[in-house]
């Protein structure tokens, strides 16, 4: 498949060593919030999982196993982020 190409810039710029290996159902996923999600989103996601890079946070769709992180979704934000 390879890497997205958007996504390609980044990786040059911060390696993916550290990536926590989620793996998200993108098609529960997308059902469950009633929309289709960017593919750089979920390229971004399946490569560097739930965290931040420095200041950019990286939430996941819906809840995660990541200690720290179970309530920090876009699920639980989705109100709000389709006012904007």
């Amino acid at each position: 498949m390879g890497i997205h190409p958007d996504l390609a810039v980044l990786l040059d710029l911060v390696p993916a060593d550290l990536a926590g290996g989620e793996r998200i159902d993108w098609a529960a996923a997308e059902a469950l919030l009633g929309t289709k999600l960017p593919s750089d989103y979920k390229a971004l996601l399946d490569t560097y999982g739930v965290g931040d890079i420095g200041e950019l946070v990286i939430l996941p769709p819906l809840p995660s196993d990541v200690r720290g992180w179970e309530g920090c979704h876009i699920g639980s934000m989705a109100v709000g982020l389709r006012g904007l």
